[in-house]
């Protein structure tokens, strides 16, 4: 009679378990630091938002938008104007659903913010960094 292998029997299922979350923190690490470009800081809070701007050149226009997760729409503030080294804070609550909803944390899981800016000479700039 053959004993069983690893993977067979009472320990393949938690092997697996074990397995699928030690490769789901290895992916949430080295997402930490966020994509794009950045000259875009870009800081999630319990209730806030904030932007901060080190491009060099002040921006004209863009969005925040808080992408949630599942299929749910995602929730969108506007930049209208931001200086070169300024500071920007975008409450959780002003952020809207393309119905008109608010973004409530009790209500719904975020899972990135993306920014997409624009510079007063037209040049875009992305950051998108994890919701936490």
């Amino acid at each position: 009679m053959r004993s069983p292998g690893l993977f067979q029997g009472r320990f393949a299922l938690p092997l697996a378990v074990i397995c699928l979350a030690l490769s789901g923190g290895v992916s949430a690490c080295s997402s930490a630091e966020g994509s794009g470009d950045a000259s875009l800081v870009v800081e999630v809070q319990q209730d806030e938002i904030t932007l901060e701007n080190k491009t060099g050149t002040s921006l004209s226009k863009g969005e925040v938008t808080i992408v949630p997760m599942g299929f749910a729409k995602p929730f969108v503030t506007n930049i209208t104007y931001m200086t070169s080294g300024s500071k920007q804070s975008f409450p959780l609550a002003n952020f809207r659903a393309p119905d008109g909803s608010r973004f409530r944390r009790d209500v719904v899981n975020g899972k990135a913010v993306k920014v997409t800016v624009k510079d007063v000479g037209g040049k875009a700039y992305t950051r998108e960094v994890p919701f936490k």
